[in-house]
């Protein structure tokens, strides 16, 4: 997500699969990177267009922060929906 210079680059859709026309979701083996894949996916194997949706947010939010989320920073938006605005207010660089 960011280069040497910490600039905010996209990148690393590895585990990105389409969906079979009529299907809801892939069961497929978690293989490479697990980087910011979806915690359901991650645990189940399962892999929906929430999985997507998720990634999204997490792309948005590294974008706006200008770094990459920390762990505990992503285990808390993960968790703790209560705490999620706080994580967002001091995460997102305050020169946007």
């Amino acid at each position: 997500m960011l280069d040497h210079n910490n600039v905010p680059k996209l990148i690393d859709f590895g585990l990105g699969i389409s969906l079979p026309q009529g299907q809801a979701h892939v069961e497929d083996a978690v293989i490479g990177r697990i980087g910011l894949s979806a915690p359901e996916y991650v645990t189940t194997g399962y892999l929906t267009e929430k999985a997507d949706v998720y990634l999204f947010g997490m792309l948005l939010l590294e974008l706006l922060g200008g770094r990459k989320l920390t762990i505990v920073e992503r285990n808390i938006l993960d968790t703790d929906e209560k705490h999620c605005v706080e994580i967002f207010s001091s995460f997102v660089d305050p020169r946007m």
